[in-house]
């Protein structure tokens, strides 16, 4: 005998979308407009089946009669837009395309989405670099924030760096502005939600505030070590001067780091918020040249500092814990400076000191760059060597008086 198999009844939907709508073409004050329209069953028990339909619709955009492949040209282009963004729009996923992602906000891409520029880039951060974005942001998003991403012109963001300038904010400010849209906008260009980047060309305003970079001189460093009775403080400052050391890498320094002769090996920094990091920069990670006398006086400190073991600090609190920064600068540095005639001494005014002071003295850029760890010569030559008046005259002297010689010998 043969079973008689009885089909299967199909389950019925009760709510979800219906098919995948269809493309029309509309004439609007505007011109002629593409709108997808598509329907969907909802659940509602008083309904004879158990559900009801209900439509929706999705503006696609205005037909145009030129254009890039993908413009809407005609139906048939518009179908295939429809087709990118129909399962998100629909409620069959919601993995939102790039279509509709040019729709959302430049503060949703930037700060809120989860495949966004924030949410790609802040693993690689360190150091200052989220307060320094968080500070740039503030001012971007205060002008741009609730700008669709699609709107976005390089006039307006132009015209906002130019306001920036004329408004006296600083170069730094500027610069990172422009830096900061350029990338954001880029990882919206690759993601393929913008088809141009509108901050590609951005310039920055002639009228940019320069930067104000104070250096410490040779003979206001030599006042300020001959007034500090403190021997660590002492031996701080001429490690941050001599070894050209960030702030957070000076605070960072273990006894395992020093080779007991005249090198330290940079490792790691002390951030922001007091937690131990890496270095800067891959290239930070590098070893640091510190002069016999030097090493010498470290030596001697290792045998009276509250904590010799390698995995020690060499600069600590009483509690054998690592310096917090902002508060040796504000009980140590800017009092020493004020002895000496310095208004709020900072930790980038000595590496600045060692790049100008070493270059006015002969040493190479190259070794004033292997020094300071940077990885190009020319940010050693730009941000941190400053003009000295006095031997700036006094070159200009010396041509002078070599350009007279030869104009008498040719007369």
């Amino acid at each position: 005998m043969c079973a008689i198999l009885c089909p299967v009844p199909r389950k019925r939907i009760l709510e979800g979308p219906i098919g995948n709508g269809w493309v029309e073409e509309i004439h609007t004050e505007e011109g002629i407009k593409y709108i997808a329209r598509w329907q969907r069953y909802v659940a509602d028990p008083t309904a004879p089946d158990g559900r009801r339909r209900e439509s929706g619709y999705h503006e696609i955009g205005l037909k145009v009669h030129h254009g890039p492949k993908d413009a809407l040209t005609s139906r048939s282009a518009a179908e295939k837009k429809w087709a990118e963004v129909r399962d998100c729009v629909m409620g069959r996923t919601k993995v939102l395309p790039a279509a509709l992602k040019a729709e959302k906000t430049f503060r949703w891409f930037a700060e809120e989405d989860p495949d966004g520029f924030r949410k790609r880039r802040e693993q690689r951060w360190s150091g200052g670099t989220p307060q320094w974005y968080n500070m740039v942001m503030k001012k971007i998003l205060a002008r741009f924030g609730d700008v669709k991403l699609k709107d976005l012109k390089e006039q307006d963001l132009q015209l906002f760096l130019n306001n920036l300038a004329d408004n006296n904010y600083s170069e730094s400010l500027v610069k990172n502005s422009r830096v900061y849209l350029r990338a954001i906008l880029n990882e919206a260009l690759q993601c393929r939600i913008i088809d141009v980047n509108p901050a590609a060309r951005l310039i920055k305003p002639r009228n940019t505030r320069k930067p104000q970079r104070p250096w410490l001189e040779l003979e206001k460093y030599q006042q300020i070590v001959d007034g500090t009775t403190s021997q660590r403080d002492r031996l701080m400052m001429k490690i941050l001067y001599i070894g050209g050391l960030r702030r957070g890498e000076l605070f960072g320094l273990q006894w395992r780091d020093f080779d007991g002769q005249g090198t330290l090996f940079i490792e790691r920094q002390i951030l922001e918020n007091l937690k131990v990091g890496p270095a800067k920069t891959d290239g930070s990670i590098a070893p640091v040249v510190i002069p016999t006398d030097l090493a010498q006086e470290l030596n001697e400190w290792r045998r009276w500092c509250p904590n010799p073991a390698p995995d020690g600090w060499i600069f600590s609190s009483e509690r054998n814990a690592h310096i917090n920064p902002g508060f040796w600068r504000k009980k140590v540095l800017i009092p020493a400076g004020e002895k000496v005639g310095i208004t709020k001494l900072n930790y980038h005014m000595f590496r600045r000191g060692l790049a100008t002071e070493a270059h006015d003295q002969g040493i190479s850029d190259k070794n004033i760059q292997g020094q300071m760890r940077h990885d190009d010569v020319n940010t050693t030559r730009y941000n941190y060597m400053q003009t000295i008046p006095a031997s700036q005259r006094d070159a200009i002297e010396k041509f002078s008086k070599r350009v007279n010689i030869n104009s008498k010998k040719t007369a």
